[in-house]
C-alpha cells in the first residue's frame, strides 16, 4: 500500500530529526551531506551542536508554546548571540561523556554500540530546552543552583535519574526556575510538552529507569532507543502551534524544506 503524501512527510521529519549534527562556526547556513547536518552557530560561545543553528530554529517551532519574550515571542537568541532569556537554553538530553566514562578511556576499546552512539547522539531528536543554570552548568554558574544541576554528581545527565530529582523535588525547581518551570502545570504537562511519553515516561509519570543497568551496552542502548521514540513521536505530532495556525510535524517539515534538507 502506497504512503501518503503526508505520511511520507512525517517519516522524512523523523529521519532528520535523528539525523547526526556537525557544528562549526565557519559554516555559514545549514547543509545536508549525505545522512549528516553541517550547520553554523550565531550562538556566542565555542560551538556546540546543541546550541547551532540548526537546533535553535528546532527549538523556536517545537517549544512555540512555551517561549514568550516581551521583545520577540519566538526567538532564543538576541541580536549579540546570547540568550533572550538564559531560563530557555539549549541542552543534550542524553550526553555522551557520562556514559562514555563507563568504558575504557582508551577509545579503542570501546564497544561497536558505542561508537554508534557516539556517531549518532548529536541529533534534534536529543535535544530540548533547559534553564541555563540546569542543563548548561559550568564554573561560572552560582553556587546557589549547582544542587539543580543535570549534571551534578549522582544524576551525572542521566535523564531517567533527572527526571527522578525532578519531580521529587518540583516545587524547589519551580520556585528557583519561576519563568520556566511556571510553563508547566505539572510533572505530567513537562513530560507532555518535551514529548517524554512512550520514552522516558512510562504510564501517567512513571520514569524508566536504564542508567543502573550492569550491562553498559545496555544503557547505550536503552538511550539510543528512546531517542528514537522520541523522534517518532515529534514527526506525528498534531501539536496545534497557536499563532502560526500549523500543527508541528507539518512546521517541521517545512523548517527542513526551507533549508533544502529533505531528499
Amino acid at each position: 500500500m502506497e504512503q501518503s503524501s503526508d505520511d511520507k512527510k512525517k517519516k522524512q521529519v523523523e529521519e532528520i530529526l535523528l539525523m547526526p549534527i556537525i557544528c562549526n562556526k565557519f559554516i555559514k547556513g545549514t547543509v545536508r551531506r549525505g545522512n549528516w547536518i553541517y550547520t553554523g552557530q550565531k550562538y556566542c560561545n565555542s560551538s556546540d551542536e546543541d546550541m547551532s543553528d540548526f537546533a535553535v530554529g528546532f527549538y523556536e517551532i517545537l517549544y512555540r508554546n512555551i517561549i514568550n519574550f516581551d521583545n520577540n515571542p519566538s526567538s532564543i537568541l538576541d541580536s549579540t548571540g546570547y540568550f533572550n532569556d538564559p531560563n530557555f537554553a539549549g541542552d543534550t538530553m542524553n550526553s555522551f561523556r557520562t556514559v562514555s566514562n563507563k568504558y575504557d578511556k582508551n577509545s579503542s576499546k570501546w564497544s561497536e554500540c558505542l561508537w554508534d552512539y557516539f556517531e549518532e547522539y548529536h541529533c534534534l531528536a536529543n535535544f530540548w530546552i533547559l534553564p541555563m543554570n540546569i542543563g548548561r552548568t559550568s564554573s561560572h554558574t552560582p553556587e546557589e543552583f549547582r544542587k539543580y544541576s543535570k549534571s551534578k554528581s549522582g544524576i551525572n545527565d542521566y535523564m531517567d535519574r533527572f527526571l527522578e530529582y525532578y519531580k521529587n523535588n518540583i516545587l524547589e525547581y519551580s520556585e528557583s526556575f519561576n519563568v520556566y518551570f511556571s510553563r508547566f502545570d505539572s510533572f505530567e504537562d513537562f513530560a507532555t510538552k518535551h514529548f517524554l511519553f512512550e520514552s522516558y515516561i512510562i504510564g501517567k509519570d512513571g520514569i524508566d529507569t536504564y542508567s543502573n543497568l550492569q550491562n553498559r551496552d545496555e544503557v547505550v542502548k536503552s538511550m539510543k532507543s528512546k531517542i528514537k521514540i522520541r523522534a517518532n513521536c515529534i514527526s506525528k505530532s498534531e501539536l496545534n502551534l497557536g499563532d502560526s495556525q500549523k500543527v508541528l510535524w507539518k512546521a517541521l517539515w517545512e523548517y527542513f524544506d526551507n533549508l533544502n534538507i529533505i531528499q
